[in-house]
Parts: structure tokens; C-alpha cells; sequence
């Protein structure tokens, strides 16, 4: 399920880039699979996501399924996006992990002065 939901002021995906096709579904069924175009493809343009969907008879039902399913890949590539850009910006404040660049402190002995 989508880790960021999909709310009316922030959609996660605007149906205008989401290319729609209807088609029969393929596998046995006899007469009804040739005759209802039940199966959906979603297909996201900006990023190429297509999600297939043919599991129930009703067109309907496998709209609504493909639509959670491409929410749900949608939220996991933003997801990955923001984290792999969380790890850019911690990975650039250190330099690395050799020991030429380390910061070393010494610790020098004290030395007292005499006593009279």
C-alpha cells in the first residue's frame, strides 16, 4: 500500500499522465474472456510505470486495482528518490573514512614546572 497517501490538495498522480487502455483478458475462459475487454493497463507517461491488470470479470474492479497498485509503485519510486537523496547529502558532509584525513588530536605530557 502507498506510504504517502493520496489526498485531494497533493495528488500523488494526475490521471491526465496516465495513459489508459482496455483490452481481453488472455488465458482460458472460454467465450466470455473473447467477447468483454475486461483487462486494464495503466501506464504512467513521466516515468514509464505500467501496471496490468485481469484478475476479476468486472472492468471496473481491475480499473480501481491497477490504480492502487500504480499509487503504490508511484509512492515506493518517490519513497527511494527521497532516501537515496538523504544518503547523497549525508555521504558528501564526510569526506571519507581513510585515515590521512582524519582529524588526530595528541596528547602531549604535561610538563610541571620544578618545585623550589
Amino acid at each position: 500500500m502507498p506510504i504517502y497517501p493520496d489526498v485531494p490538495d497533493a495528488p500523488l498522480v494526475d490521471p491526465k499522465d496516465v495513459k489508459t487502455e482496455v483490452m481481453r483478458s488472455r488465458g482460458a475462459g472460454g467465450q466470455h474472456v473473447n467477447k468483454t475487454e475486461s483487462a486494464v493497463r495503466l501506464t504512467h507517461i513521466p516515468t514509464g510505470i505500467t501496471v496490468s491488470m485481469q484478475d476479476s470479470r468486472s472492468q471496473h474492479q481491475n480499473r480501481a486495482w491497477a490504480w492502487d497498485i500504480l499509487r503504490a509503485r508511484l509512492s515506493e519510486k518517490k519513497y527511494n528518490e527521497e532516501v537515496e537523496a538523504k544518503r547523497a547529502s549525508r555521504k558528501s558532509q564526510v569526506k571519507s573514512t581513510d585515515r590521512s584525513e582524519k582529524v588526530r588530536t595528541y596528547n602531549f605530557p604535561q610538563v610541571s614546572a620544578p618545585r623550589v
